[in-house]
């Protein structure tokens, strides 16, 4: 089934912040809030939980990623907008 394009760019929108910022619960929480606030916008609410499961998804592998980059310096000199954000 072909997403609609709303998602697509909130799905990219989410991808793209998780890799510039640093995310810690209280953006956890503020992006949470902000999806539900959202909730009018989708189709209905099957849509709006998989757009949650999407954003949990993506939580979770920035977490394992921060680790990752966290343990391996030289893969940060690799990526330089990604080495600004960690030491």
């Amino acid at each position: 089934r072909r997403l609609p394009f709303l998602s697509f760019l909130c799905h990219n929108s989410l991808s793209l912040f998780l890799l510039k910022n640093p995310f810690g619960l209280n953006e956890f929480k503020f992006v949470l809030k902000l999806l539900s606030s959202l909730l009018p916008v989708f189709s209905n609410f099957t849509h709006f939980l998989y757009e949650c499961l999407l954003f949990f998804n993506l939580f979770l592998n920035f977490q394992v990623h921060h680790f990752l980059f966290l343990s391996v310096n030289t893969r940060c000199m690799q990526i330089p907008h990604l080495a600004l954000n960690f030491p």
